[in-house]
């Protein structure tokens, strides 16, 4: 059982683009145009990329969030001991 994949919900196009912004360390919504639709319609993508556990509360992209976008998943840095 630990050969099986791990099934990630498929993301759609602007999810895709959100995820890929915040994965090279843009503004979510970093070349997306600007206006009131364009806004709303964004809020309820960011909405849905955090119920869908693609981005932590930070706002940073999580290993399954590198999935969904079809991105290789970046390991995360390791923090000295400190003390």
């Amino acid at each position: 059982m630990s050969d099986e994949k791990t099934k990630v919900k498929r993301a759609s196009p602007a999810q895709r683009a959100a995820l890929r912004n915040l994965a090279a360390g843009r503004r979510a919504n970093h070349g997306l145009p600007g206006g009131r639709s364009y806004a709303g319609g964004f809020d309820c993508t960011m909405r849905s990329i955090h119920r869908n556990g693609w981005v932590d509360r930070d706002g940073k992209i999580t290993s399954t969030g590198y999935l969904a976008a079809g991105l290789a998943v970046v390991a995360p840095e390791e923090k000295p001991n400190v003390g």
